[in-house]
C-alpha cells in the first residue's frame, strides 16, 4: 500500500469538500454537518461554532471518520441542503482512488497534457503547515473608494509595507497625476511646478506617468503645491480615509485588523505590474510579513486571495497550482487552446494568446489553477513550503485570454492561463531601486 498517496487523497478530499460546500458563508450546509457530527458524540451543541476542518479533526481523533473509514463521512453529507449529490460523488471518487493505492494499483499520470486535474493530491505536510500558519493574517483585501470603488489583494512584506499589483491602483495614480498637471497648467508658476515634478518623479510634464522601479511621492508634491498657493483638496486625508487593507477577512469581516496607507508610494513599476505601499499605523499592531523567494520559483504553488463572488468575501486558497517551467510546455497548451476556440467556437483567438509566452526580461511566470481567480484577486501571493516555512514564490497578476474575463465568456478551465511576477525578479527590482523595503 502506498500510505503517503492514500493520506494525500484523503487530505485533498477534505479541501475540495470545504472549498466547494463548507465555507463560512455556506451556513445551512455547515449547520447540517455540525448537527450530524454531534450525533456521534456528546449532543447537538458539541460542534456549534467549529469549522468543517475542526469538526473533521475531532471526529478523526475519536476514530469515527478517517482515510480508511469514509462511510460515516458519506452519512454526514447525504442530507446536505446544497450539493449532497456532488459531495457523495467526491467521497466515492476518493474511495476508488484509495482502494487502488491500497491494492498497489497505482495508475500512471495522463501523458501529453500539462494541466492539473481535480484529482491532483496535496502534500499532507503542506496541509499541516498551512493550517498551523498565520497566512490568513498576512493576506489582505484592498478597498479603494475614491472616484470609483475597486478592490484587490495585497500581502505583508518588510517592516510596514504591503505588496500588490500596480494595476490595482493604476486608475487612482493616473487620476492624481492628471490633477497635478491641471493645477500646474492653471498656475502662474507653471514652469517652476513642472521643475519640481521632474525632480520628484523623473518625468517631464505634461507627459503621462509610467513608473519604472521608483518612488511616487504624491504627498510631498501636493504639500509643495499648497505652499505655492494652489487650493488643492487635502488628498492625503482622502487617501487615508478611503483606501485601506483588511487582513484575515472571513465572511466579509476582518479578523486581523484594517489599516491605511501613506500617500507617498515607496515603490511602483508599471511594466512588471508591482506596487509597494507603506502602512500608516503603528508597526507593533501589524500582521506578520511573509518571506519572499530569492532564488527560483518552485514548480508547485498555492494561491491565496480574495476573488469576488456572489457571497461575502472570504480568503480562498487554491492548492497545488502547477507553474510552467519552460516555454515548450506552455506553448503546447496554448496551441491546444487556440485549436479548441477554432473548432468549437469558430473563433481565431491567436492574438488573444500572444502574450502567453516567456520573456526572461519581465519576470512573468505562468501557471494553471483549478478555480477562476477573477476580480479582486490581483496581487494575491502564491506560496510554497521551503525548509518547513511558507515562502511567497510569485504574485498573481491576471488571467488570459483577457476577453474571457472581460466578457465572462469562458472556455473549459484548462484553456485559461494565469500570469504572475516572480519574487526573485521583484527582489531584483527593489534592490535596483535602492529602497530599503525588505529589511
Amino acid at each position: 500500500m502506498d500510505e503517503t498517496k492514500v493520506k494525500e487523497v484523503y487530505a485533498r478530499l477534505k479541501i475540495k469538500m470545504k472549498n466547494a460546500y463548507f465555507m463560512e458563508q455556506n451556513t445551512a450546509n455547515l449547520e447540517s454537518f455540525r448537527v450530524g457530527a454531534s450525533a456521534y458524540l456528546d449532543g447537538p451543541g458539541q460542534y456549534e461554532n467549529l469549522s468543517f476542518f475542526q469538526i473533521c479533526t475531532n471526529l478523526e481523533g475519536k476514530g469515527i471518520i478517517g482515510l480508511d473509514n469514509l462511510n460515516v463521512l458519506e452519512k454526514l453529507v447525504e442530507n446536505t441542503p446544497g450539493g449532497a449529490q456532488q459531495l457523495l460523488k467526491m467521497i466515492n471518487d476518493a474511495k476508488k482512488q484509495i482502494q487502488g493505492y491500497m491494492s498497489a494499483e497505482v495508475l500512471p499520470e495522463p501523458a501529453g497534457n500539462f494541466h492539473r486535474t481535480d484529482d491532483t493530491a496535496v502534500s499532507h505536510s503542506l496541509l499541516q503547515n498551512i493550517g498551523k500558519s498565520n497566512l490568513h493574517k498576512s493576506v489582505g483585501l484592498i478597498s479603494i473608494r475614491l472616484d470609483r470603488t475597486s478592490s484587490g489583494t495585497g500581502f505583508r512584506v518588510g517592516k510596514n509595507f504591503v505588496m500588490t499589483a500596480y494595476h490595482v491602483f493604476k486608475s487612482t495614480i493616473e487620476s492624481d497625476w492628471e490633477t497635478v498637471i491641471n493645477e500646474a497648467e492653471r498656475s502662474d508658476n507653471k514652469e517652476e511646478i513642472y521643475e519640481e515634478i521632474r525632480r520628484l518623479f523623473g518625468v517631464s510634464p505634461p507627459d503621462g506617468i509610467k513608473p519604472c522601479h521608483q518612488r511616487l511621492p504624491f504627498g510631498e508634491l501636493f504639500a509643495y503645491l499648497q505652499k505655492k498657493g494652489r487650493k488643492v483638496e487635502d488628498f492625503e486625508k482622502s487617501w487615508k480615509r478611503n483606501v485601506s487593507i483588511a487582513f484575515g477577512v472571513r465572511d466579509g469581516e476582518t479578523t486581523a485588523g484594517t489599516f491605511h496607507f501613506e500617500y507617498d508610494i515607496p515603490f511602483a513599476d508599471k511594466e512588471h505590474d508591482v506596487l509597494v505601499l507603506q502602512i500608516s499605523e503603528n508597526v507593533k499592531t501589524l500582521p506578520p510579513s511573509l518571506p519572499l523567494e530569492e532564488r527560483s520559483v518552485k514548480s508547485t504553488v498555492n494561491l491565496s486571495g480574495y476573488p469576488k463572488g456572489p457571497t461575502k468575501v472570504d480568503l480562498r486558497t487554491d492548492i497545488d497550482c502547477r507553474v510552467y517551467k519552460n516555454n515548450q510546455n506552455l506553448q503546447a497548451d496554448v496551441n491546444e487552446a487556440i485549436e479548441w476556440w477554432k473548432n468549437q467556437r469558430n473563433q481565431d483567438v491567436t492574438d488573444q494568446y500572444a502574450d502567453v509566452q516567456y520573456n526572461n526580461d519581465n519576470g512573468k511566470v505562468f501557471l494553471h489553477t483549478s478555480v477562476q481567480f477573477e476580480d479582486g484577486s490581483s496581487g494575491s501571493p502564491a506560496i510554497a513550503m521551503v525548509n518547513d516555512q511558507l515562502v511567497v514564490q510569485l504574485m498573481y497578476l491576471r488571467g488570459y485570454p483577457d476577453f474571457c474575463y472581460r466578457e465572462k465568456n469562458f472556455p473549459p478551465l484548462k484553456y485559461l492561463f494565469e500570469a504572475g511576477v516572480s519574487m526573485p525578479a521583484v527582489i531584483t527590482l527593489l534592490q535596483r531601486s535602492g529602497l530599503q523595503i525588505l529589511e
